[in-house]
């Protein structure tokens, strides 16, 4: 019996670790928010974070040549330490700011798609605009876990135009 149950368990097991994978990251066909077009793209999942005033989402969009930080708030530049960093890696700078409300990481995004593929998790730190007086920066915490395999997928998407 006890083979059994040890069977059952390994049978068992990646199923979980696939629903816990496509809760993180997923392709989709959407509208690139900086080409204005729509073509695949690799999302995280949406975090609710605290922007100072009220609750914005945040997301991670990955369109094969940059990963872009996207929320709702406006994005506030002049706070310290402001970035993306995967585990305990040295953060990566923000290039610059996309209409107010989205951050892009573009000369450092090789990098970070070797840290993701790798890596368990990803820390997005932005500040946000207007906090009067000025308070701190927000760091939002995205799980890598899956993105290797939705990434394969994100690959296959951009080459044929499906998604798995």
């Amino acid at each position: 019996m006890k083979n059994v149950f040890t069977v059952l368990l390994f049978c068992y097991f990646p199923v979980i670790v696939y629903a816990a994978d496509t809760q993180n990251w997923q392709v989709v066909l959407a509208e690139d928010p900086l080409e204005k077009h729509t073509s695949c793209l690799m999302v995280s999942a949406t975090k609710q974070n605290d922007d100072g005033q009220a609750t914005t989402p945040v997301s991670l969009i990955y369109n094969g040549k940059v990963f872009i930080a996207k929320t709702k708030s406006n994005i506030d530049l002049s706070y310290p330490n402001l970035g993306l960093q995967v585990d305990n890696k040295k953060p990566h700078n923000i290039d610059h700011l996309h209409k107010n409300n989205s951050v892009v990481f573009e000369t450092q995004s090789p990098q970070i798609l070797g840290e993701f593929i790798k890596g368990l998790t990803g820390k997005l730190t932005l500040g946000f605009w207007p906090t009067w007086p000025k308070t701190r920066s927000f760091t939002i915490d995205f799980d890598l876990r899956g993105f290797t395999k939705i990434y394969r997928n994100f690959q296959h998407c951009q080459k044929t135009g499906e998604i798995l």
